[in-house]
């Protein structure tokens, strides 16, 4: 029995020990990336970069990170900034500055492809439409699979 419990000990120690500390990464260099990972860190470091960079509360709620809204994603990893067994977790924030349709089905398609169909739904494009969409440079399915909707279908 003594064994066992001790193993046990051994066990939990060496995972403890074998923690590290979860690194968020600017994954696209923005300054609303920035704004995400303040986020995680406290609400008083989000409204110090927020101040740094002239965001208006307005812009901070619209904005997303990895695919969700910024509340849903600080409370997501704030758990994770300093107890993780994560080395390393890419940040990206998706605003449409521009204005523009495609944006939003680019932003749309990397969120969930919920958003996508629902979006696409009040379109009437056709397929071709979508499939010549160019997201930063890549293909609206590419940039929806690299920037958080794994399962991304056209």
């Amino acid at each position: 029995m003594n064994k066992i419990t001790m193993m046990m000990v051994l066990a939990l120690l060496s995972f403890h020990a074998n923690a590290k500390e979860a690194k968020f990464v600017n994954g696209d260099g923005s300054k609303h990336t920035e704004i995400c990972i303040a986020a995680i860190k406290s609400d008083q470091a989000l409204k110090e970069v927020a101040a740094k960079n002239g965001f208006s509360a307005l812009t901070i709620s619209q904005l997303n990170c990895n695919g969700m809204n910024i509340a849903k994603f600080a409370k997501m990893y704030r758990a994770h900034d300093n107890s993780s067994n994560i080395n390393s977790i890419k940040v990206f924030s998706f605003d449409n500055e521009m204005k523009n349709l495609e944006a939003d089905i680019c932003i749309a398609a990397a969120t969930s492809n919920d958003k996508y169909h629902a979006l696409r739904q009040g379109l009437t494009k056709p397929i071709s439409y979508y499939r010549a969409i160019s997201c930063n440079g890549i293909s609206l399915a590419s940039f929806a699979r690299k920037f958080g909707n794994k399962s991304f279908k056209m």
